[in-house]
């Protein structure tokens, strides 16, 4: 099981730990500037914009679950359900669907 997973079912979570050895790694503009591009992969509307973004870090996969619907935009997480070529659906569940990068 994941990080990801334990954390979504609520056992011990290691992202603090994990973001605090990066940012000792990283300097703090640049830990900053990829956590605003991930708001904006999740909340943009502008599929140009969002395939930029992918493209950038490479992204294989797009998790969206309990917590992507808490922190994130509505409309932006609804046009990974739109039928296009940036992705496509390959895993879901009642509360999870994952979606990989083409």
């Amino acid at each position: 099981m994941s990080h990801r997973e334990r954390h979504v079912d609520g056992k011990k979570d290691d992202r603090h730990w994990h973001q605090k050895q990066q940012r000792s790694i990283l300097p703090g503009e640049t830990i900053d500037h990829r956590i605003e591009d991930v708001r904006t992969i999740y909340n943009s509307t502008d599929l140009a914009q969002v395939k930029s973004l992918l493209n950038r870090y490479d992204v294989k996969y797009v998790y969206v679950g309990p917590l992507e619907h808490l922190y994130y935009d509505a409309n932006g997480l609804n046009k990974f359900d739109q039928s296009n070529d940036l992705w496509g659906l390959v895993y879901q569940n009642e509360q999870v669907k994952i979606y990989q990068v083409h």
